[in-house]
């Protein structure tokens, strides 16, 4: 008889955690939507898996945080590159982990010859045969550094040679593996040969294929047998009517031929003690704004309207009250808008890591001779003709430092002499500012930082607003989530002959699912002035269910008065 999963939800959810903890197979994997308790899950998992070594990765730094204040106290939790430098670092001592190492190998390719690549996909994809991994990592010896692909390239390559030994685990957990590439995949085998392995992802989240990662991978792992499969199918974290928008968007988006192959399981609104929650917010605010202008002024207002004991709550809870979610062409003009009226406010961004001077002088303080180091210097301050000379004659292997002027290394040593001093007071500041100009504060606020004078602490009824890209606020939850530019043609992109690809119908669950009390869904008839043809509302905002919704209907900034009324009474 089917269950059902409305009812008694306390005991049920027990029942499907003690599932897992009773299965005795060494490969377990569970297939579970967001907000379901996967991070308690694991806690649970761990901490009754006996006194040998555990190990938790992820590829998502601010899950890492998550993990580690749930379980790390009793399980080593990092991110794959950052396990992977460390083992490097065990086995083959001193290498730098720089996040901006793949800007100066592109830098050294074209110097050397080569075209600009994107050395991250042979990395990604496994292609061993290619040129760039072998340029990548000769280079990345020279210069005794990993970035994140190769370092996890590294030590797979090095422990199929065996010259390179995983540790034994207790308990290994992988999370996000829906967003996993052939390299992780492959390198993840090699911790199951030897460790019972808990495998963790959600295929309806699938939002990082830039990675070259494949959703595919997780069914693999759910129909191969090999793995005892479990389901979490109750969420904690949104309202109900979320939870229902979001399951209904599924089936639709199925019936439409989209997410095949999903791994089937049911994701259900957890109603105990959430009574209060549902009938405050009974459903989701969707609506279509004249323009970017009137958006601005409908998500001030919202901000405004927003309850201050929920602030109160989200600071409490640590996740932001209010998270604006889109592309970059709608939280641009919001966010400058924004930080004039509250305090609180960040916008992620992710961008391509460069390197700084405070990046080599780190390097150049532990080694006065360190290749990385004093290439950044160079990077940073030589004509590109004389750095790509400099870069053509260290490819023999001799010291970089060996191939500048003699002025060029007197200059940066008397830095470096500076930042040696036991304090601030000590330094000679006409010096930094003489060899280093304007850069010189940067660098003095780094190595030597000021006590500030007051902690900025916000008023606990302030609202705390970050804006974020569709992939970007994977991992986050928010109070009041609000999604912007859901455009036909924007949200969701469509390809030269009108298809939708799998992973915007990911991105739109994602962003829906971050909510954890009103969830607003904007489009937008025009950018900023009436132009023809104007946008029109996104096929998304159709394949929710009408009884979960109330629609504004086309707004004014003189009608948001009636939007925010009827949101907030």
């Amino acid at each position: 008889m089917e269950l059902n999963l409305l009812e008694n939800q306390a005991e049920l959810r027990r029942a499907f955690l003690q599932a897992i903890l009773d299965s005795p197979s060494r490969n377990k994997l569970i297939v579970a939507g967001p907000g379901t308790g996967k991070t308690f899950t694991f806690g649970t998992l761990i901490r009754q898996s006996g006194e040998g070594d555990k190990l938790a990765l992820t590829f998502i730094r601010r899950l890492v945080a998550d993990m580690y204040q749930e379980f790390g106290d009793i399980a080593e939790v990092k991110t794959f590159h950052s396990y992977c430098k460390r083992l490097l670092h065990e086995r083959f001592g001193s290498i730098e982990l720089a996040p901006y190492l793949n800007s100066i190998m592109i830098q050294d390719a074209v110097a050397l010859g080569h075209p600009p690549v994107n050395f991250r996909r042979s990395f990604q994809t496994l292609d061993e045969e290619s040129w760039e991994i072998a340029f990548y990592l000769v280079r990345g010896d020279y210069y005794a550094a990993v970035s994140f692909d190769d370092a996890v390239y590294r030590v797979y390559r090095e422990v199929n040679r065996g010259n390179l030994q995983i540790p034994d685990y207790e308990l290994v957990v992988i999370d996000e593996y829906q967003d996993f590439n052939i390299l992780e995949v492959s390198f993840l085998e090699i911790l199951r040969q030897n460790n019972p392995i808990l495998i963790v992802g959600d295929d309806d989240q699938a939002v990082y294929q830039l990675r070259n990662s494949s959703s595919q991978y997780l069914r693999e792992r759910y129909s191969s047998g090999e793995f005892d499969s479990f389901e979490l199918p109750f969420c904690s974290r949104c309202p109900r009517c979320v939870v229902d928008a979001t399951d209904n968007f599924i089936q639709a988006s199925q019936n439409d031929g989209a997410l095949s192959g999903r791994v089937p399981r049911r994701f259900i609104p957890f109603l105990e003690g959430k009574e209060d929650l549902n009938d405050r917010y009974p459903s989701i605010a969707i609506g279509q704004t004249t323009n970017v202008a009137c958006l601005r002024n409908l998500v001030t207002q919202i901000i405004e309207g927003i309850p201050e004991g929920e602030h109160a709550e989200a600071r409490r809870e640590s996740y932001p009250s209010v998270l604006i979610v889109g592309k970059r062409q709608y939280l641009n003009p919001l966010y400058k808008v924004l930080e004039g009226e509250f305090s609180d406010i960040s916008f992620s961004q992710s961008s391509e890591p460069s390197y700084s001077y405070t990046d080599a002088y780190h390097l150049l303080l532990d080694d006065d001779n360190s290749n990385l180091g004093w290439r950044i210097l160079a990077g940073l301050e030589l004509p590109e003709d004389q750095l790509n000379d400099h870069i053509r004659n260290s490819n023999n292997g001799g010291l970089f430092r060996q191939l500048l002027s003699e002025e060029f290394i007197t200059k940066h040593q008397s830095v470096l002499g500076e930042l040696r001093r036991e304090d601030r007071t000590q330094l000679d500041l006409d010096l930094l500012n003489r060899e280093l100009g304007d850069d010189y504060l940067i660098i003095l606020d780094h190595f030597f930082p000021e006590e500030p004078e007051d902690c900025t602490e916000f008023d606990p009824s302030e609202p705390s607003i970050l804006l974020s890209s569709f992939e970007g606020c994977k991992g986050l939850s928010a109070g009041h989530v609000i999604l912007v530019g859901i455009n036909e043609g924007e949200m969701p992109s469509l390809s030269v002959d009108g298809e939708v690809d799998d992973i915007e119908y990911s991105k739109f669950i994602v962003g829906m699912t971050r909510t954890r009390y009103q969830l607003y869904i904007f489009s937008n008839r025009w950018f900023f002035k009436p132009e023809n043809p104007g946008f029109t509302p996104s096929r998304f905002v159709s394949m929710l269910p009408e009884h979960l919704v109330t629609d504004y209907g086309y707004i004014k900034s003189a009608n948001i008065g009636t939007l925010i009324e009827g949101v907030f009474g």
